[in-house]
């Protein structure tokens, strides 16, 4: 058996892109349509190739139809492309992908000779040919630098710059406290300890480092690559225009010119300018030549900007603003009229008078006692409106309701003034205020709706991407593990269940394999919004085992028995808090874990419908790390036979070639797993029912007869027809369309007849029953007479 360490288990369509699962075994050949899938898991370095998903070429079919005039995706699938289209697109791909030399014939694609290319044909190529991207060393590490998601090493590496800018802000925080500064002399400033110095230089070098390995590898980054922007190569495929590639040296350009890369420059010029002036000498002291370098300094809370782009806050706000840039000058325009004219207003109100003495204005100041008359007067005091601009700043206090109090009117005119500019200012301030509130409400409302589509739409993309992957080949879903967790409310309904996290991966089976392989898997849980928006967290250990028939029939592709051992699982969702028990003196979330695994273990049937097998296990009380037993085992006999895949792939190239719908969806889309589960001891329990019915009717009939034997022993005749043993409006059961039982309305007996039927015969019209016509079937009863429906030996399943 391969057996070997852990390793990444490869992904697809978004389901284990953002999970990371880890799996246990050698590397295999993979089926066409895990490759794509093998490169959304994250490795350490950036792949050197880079595979083009289908989707990609689906949005270039769509493009290649709209250039023709045609829109809508059915009569783009029923009449495709022409091949002189179809060559001049992929030619230009090759173009940009710098695979010129690349040997191409397009009429091996036009499998039906009409000279078009169809999707289905699209399809094809983009299996046979496997166009990936191919990049260079330098591409590489810029994308490592530049793009974190693409590998663990450039998520280390982002993660490294951002404590690295929270360290170097909070230092030039920290230093300007007294307590960490020293004085170099007696008489010289205060300066920060020499610490702080230490940990700006290793911050700058970081920062310089990191500045500069981007500026170099950007002059050799291809920007029009499909891995950057889709939308410019797709634009490039479908037209016909010629392809200029940019220099070395616009690149370079472009990328110190882009806001985000000066703000990143910026943060590093300082302390190189600083490091550049002479340094002062401790007997100098306090020269206002040190001003620049305080300036330069202060520079240094530039760096706290570049967090800016990684935060959702800082762009609602820039967009806010940015959409608000109307209000912003009507409100700009308004204060600045407002300064200007109550500015000058006051400054002529409250100068007061000149004292050549002092050479000062001076004012009517507060009210004092004059001890010589024995009563209060005004003191005389310098007005503090010295000038229209020093007006200016009173003004521009009083408008945003700030109220330093540095200056205020003292005479009547002057409070008269200030009055007017308060209420002024609340009306001109509060409608652009008003404005900017409500555009920065809708722009946060649109990012959530643009978050959320953007989600929907990567969802939409997954699940399209998987259904034209299942198309090409089907047999891919031969190796599809889906495990689904629920929380067990123990109500015997599993709809009431809630759920706790889903995961998906791609199992070590290889039909062209004989071998064994044993492999463990590690699943982290991930959410899915179509069954809970609730929280999701934890992951969900479980070794497989397959073992391949040995000698496979003809028209057997895979046959084998696949067992899987649910091991265990961590740090689960609280979902449900009980009573504590006494070891515990505070309450603590807890959760009753159970497991749904759903595999495809049949292949297709004639009519190319694929159904998929969930089994559920046992469920664990109580704990948010549950272990299960090691007996507990799940077992798949798998039985794939190419007429299955062959009638599945023929129904999907006939929906895709005439324009329907796309070839049938596993049956895990429509049906849940949870009754999946409970469907096999469903329909054992219907086998159960359908053996016991005719023991049923045997004794229904031995009870009829005694019933009649008692009655004519006693010398009662029994009545001869339903109808006569009730009175009045008597009933008499039939069967309605639907194969219900209904009562219909009968004519009242003849008077001479009897008007009431006696105990004894009312009890043997008690043993009549009503099932509908839909369970009559399936458990073998079948209607006699409009007034009876009676049970016989079933023929058939069903």
């Amino acid at each position: 058996r391969r057996r070997a360490g852990w390793m990444a288990a490869p992904a697809r369509d978004g389901g284990l892109e953002a999970s990371g699962a880890r799996l246990m075994g050698s590397e295999t050949r993979q089926p066409v349509a895990e490759k794509q899938a093998a490169t959304n898991s994250i490795p350490w370095l950036v792949p050197v190739h880079q595979p083009l998903e289908l989707l990609f070429f689906h949005k270039v079919f769509v493009k290649l139809r709209e250039s023709m005039g045609v829109r809508g995706g059915e009569d783009g699938a029923v009449h495709g492309v022409p091949l002189v289209v179809f060559l001049r697109a992929i030619s230009r791909l090759y173009h940009v992908l710098r695979e010129d030399e690349r040997c191409f014939d397009p009429r091996a694609y036009d499998n039906n000779g009409d000279g078009t290319v169809t999707w289905w044909e699209f399809c094809v190529l983009w299996k046979e040919e496997q166009p990936s991207v191919r990049l260079l060393l330098p591409e590489r590490v810029y994308l490592t630098m530049e793009n974190p998601e693409m590998s663990k090493l450039g998520r280390i590496l982002s993660w490294l710059v951002l404590t690295t800018i929270f360290i170097s802000a909070g230092a030039f925080i920290l230093s300007t406290l007294p307590v960490l500064q020293e004085s170099p002399c007696e008489k010289c400033e205060p300066e920060p300890l020499p610490e702080f110095s230490h940990i700006d230089t290793v911050c700058v070098i970081v920062f310089t480092i990191e500045y500069l390995v981007r500026l170099v590898t950007a002059a050799f980054m291809r920007t029009e690559l499909p891995i950057l922007n889709q939308d410019l190569i797709i634009d490039l495929m479908c037209t016909d225009e010629l392809i200029r590639w940019p220099t070395k040296l616009q690149r370079t350009w472009d990328f110190v010119r882009a806001p985000p890369n000066l703000i990143d420059l910026a943060a590093v010029l300082p302390s190189y300018v600083a490091w550049c002036l002479p340094t002062r000498k401790p007997e100098d002291g306090g020269d206002s030549s040190m001003v620049i370098l305080k300036l330069i300094r202060l520079m240094r809370v530039v760096r706290a900007f570049r967090l800016g782009r990684r935060f959702e806050a800082v762009i609602i706000i820039a967009r806010s603003m940015q959409r608000s840039t109307r209000a912003l000058w009507v409100l700009v325009l308004n204060m600045t009229i407002g300064t200007v004219v109550f500015g000058a207003v006051m400054f002529f109100v409250e100068q007061g008078t000149y004292e050549p003495y002092t050479q000062r204005f001076t004012r009517p100041g507060s009210w004092a006692l004059n001890t010589d008359v024995q009563r209060y007067e005004r003191a005389q005091e310098d007005s503090p409106f010295e000038s229209i601009p020093h007006a200016f700043w009173w003004a521009l206090v009083t408008a945003t309701t700030a109220g330093y109090g540095d200056m205020s009117p003292t005479t009547l005119p002057g409070k008269v003034t200030a009055g007017i500019c308060m209420i002024w200012s609340l009306c001109v301030i509060a409608l652009p205020v008003g404005v900017i509130g409500s555009t920065f409400e809708s722009v946060w409302e649109e990012y959530d709706t643009e978050k959320s589509a953007e989600r929907e739409m990567k969802q939409s993309e997954a699940r399209m991407s998987r259904s034209l992957m299942d198309s090409i080949d089907p047999m891919s879903h031969s190796s599809l593990l889906r495990i689904e967790v629920y929380h067990d409310f123990n109500l015997g309904m599993p709809d009431n269940d809630t759920f706790v996290g889903e995961a998906e991966a791609w199992m070590n089976i290889d039909p062209s394999s004989a071998e064994p392989v044993d492999a463990q898997l590690e699943l982290p849980l991930r959410d899915n919004h179509a069954k809970s928006d609730a929280r999701v967290s934890g992951r969900v250990y479980l070794e497989y085992s397959w073992a391949p028939a040995e000698r496979p029939e003809p028209g057997v592709l895979l046959r084998g028995r696949l067992t899987i051992t649910l091991l265990r699982a961590e740090d689960l969702v609280e979902v449900d808090w009980k009573t504590p028990l006494a070891d515990f003196p505070t309450p603590e979330g807890c959760c009753d874990p159970y497991v749904v695994v759903t595999l495809y273990p049949s292949s297709p049937s004639k009519d190319g419908a694929l159904a998929a097998r969930a089994e559920r296990s046992s469920t664990v009380f109580d704990s948010r790390t549950p272990t299960w037993l090691p007996n507990e085992r799940m077992t798949f006999d798998f039985d794939w036979r190419q007429e299955g895949v062959l009638a599945r792939r023929a129904n999907a190239k006939r929906a895709l070639m005439t324009g329907g719908a796309s070839a049938q969806e596993p049956a895990e889309v429509d049906l849940d797993s949870r009754l999946m589960g409970s469907l096999p001891q469903i329909l054992a329990d219907i086998a159960e029912v359908r053996h016991a019915t005719p023991e049923l009717a045997e004794e229904l009939s031995e009870m009829q007869q005694v019933a009649r034997s008692m009655l004519t022993a006693l010398g009662i005749s029994e009545p001869t027809s339903p109808a006569s043993r009730h009175g009045g409006a008597a009933t008499a059961l039939v069967h309605g369309e639907a194969g219900v039982g209904r009562r219909r309305e009968e004519q009242p007996p003849p008077s001479g007849a009897q008007p009431c039927p006696s105990p004894a015969q009312d009890a043997d019209a008690g043993f009549q029953f009503v099932v509908p016509g839909m369970i009559a079937e399936e458990l073998g009863l079948v209607a006699e007479e409009p007034g009876e429906v009676s049970a016989a030996p079933s023929s058939g399943p069903g």
